[in-house]
């Protein structure tokens, strides 16, 4: 498969407004981020990802983003906590400014020049941040890896890289912007196909449920229940299985990298950490 070796480790739910409620009529939000899930399961398919509530969530490993009006915390998977506020721009963006953050009391022990350096990182990505209206994350390709035993993903084989990048709302998710694929169809129900490098390259999606690269068979494919996160499982090696998630609109034509899901469901669970 032709896909970047970066960062994503995911966190996908289904029937998202029945699960937490449109965005758009809440005045609090929560959303943990697509990143946290590596660090707390090992889901095998896409409905693992869809149904995966943890018991006792700690939200700085699901690196949690909290909305409160116009008020927003950002918890990072260090332990950081990030402040500022966060208003809406055209379509669907949300333009976020940061104010302050905390550094994480696991820095309380490390040497004071250690430190420093993370505290003058964070206030280099708030500066570009701030200028954009981004989000200061680590920026996903939309490719990661699955395992089959207890150990969970395998770390050694992401590349990342921290990023800001822009936020949009899309229903029940936050995506980012990506430029390397483009959507050709209308529905799932027919094949679609995913086009990249400059069109020189496609991956077909038939209603069979399988896919193709270039003619050559993938493996298999299955989107959400709300019809927006595809998911394309292909096998890696012995040990595991390749997956790519995105966004996608068939009605748009849109997408998109997701970063986000809401999860209002988590916020009793929030408050008392949060305190």
């Amino acid at each position: 498969m032709k896909f970047r070796k970066r960062l994503l480790l995911i966190f996908t739910a289904g029937c998202i407004c029945s699960q937490s409620g449109c965005a758009e009529n809440q005045s609090e939000q929560l959303y943990v981020s697509f990143y946290g899930i590596g660090e707390t399961g090992n889901p095998q398919s896409l409905q693992e990802l869809l149904c995966y509530e943890p018991e006792n969530p700690d939200f700085q490993e699901l690196e949690a983003l909290y909305i409160s009006g116009t008020q927003f915390q950002q918890y990072l998977w260090d332990g950081t906590v990030m402040e500022g506020t966060v208003s809406s721009g055209e379509d669907g963006r949300l333009l976020m400014q940061y104010e302050d953050f905390t550094v994480s009391e696991k820095s309380a022990d490390r040497p004071d020049d250690y430190k420093e350096a993370q505290e003058r990182s964070l206030r280099l990505y708030i500066s570009e941040a701030n200028e954009t209206g981004g989000l200061i994350c680590m920026y996903p390709s939309g490719q990661f890896l699955i395992h089959p035993d207890a150990d969970g993903w395998k770390s050694s084989a992401y590349m990342a890289e921290w990023s800001t990048v822009p936020l949009y709302q899309r229903g029940g998710y936050l995506v980012t912007e990506q430029t390397e694929y483009t959507l050709s169809g209308t529905a799932p129900e027919e094949d679609f196909s995913l086009s990249c490098d400059g069109g020189l390259s496609a991956l077909t999606f038939s209603s069979d449920g399988t896919w193709t690269e270039d003619g050559t068979p993938g493996g298999f494919w299955e989107l959400s229940e709300d019809r927006h996160l595809l998911a394309a499982f292909s096998k890696w090696d012995e040990g595991g299985t390749e997956v790519m998630l995105l966004y996608v609109d068939f009605a748009s034509g849109e997408v998109h990298i997701p970063i986000y899901m809401q999860h209002d469901k988590l916020l009793d669970a929030f408050h008392p950490q949060a305190s």
